[in-house]
């Protein structure tokens, strides 16, 4: 089933700061950097809508 089927509006992920390709691969999938919703030291949260 897709997520927008299902009621979903975004896909959240997380990533550890370090990892700049991951990061620029995501940003060209369309995530965005997001407020984090995780405390940990050198991550950071992107959302993509749906």
């Amino acid at each position: 089933m897709h997520a927008a089927e299902s009621g979903v509006r975004a896909v959240r992920l997380s990533v550890q700061r370090w990892r700049t390709d991951a990061i620029a691969l995501y940003e060209r999938l369309g995530f965005t950097i997001t407020e984090a919703w995780d405390e940990r030291d050198q991550l950071v949260c992107m959302e993509r809508a749906v």
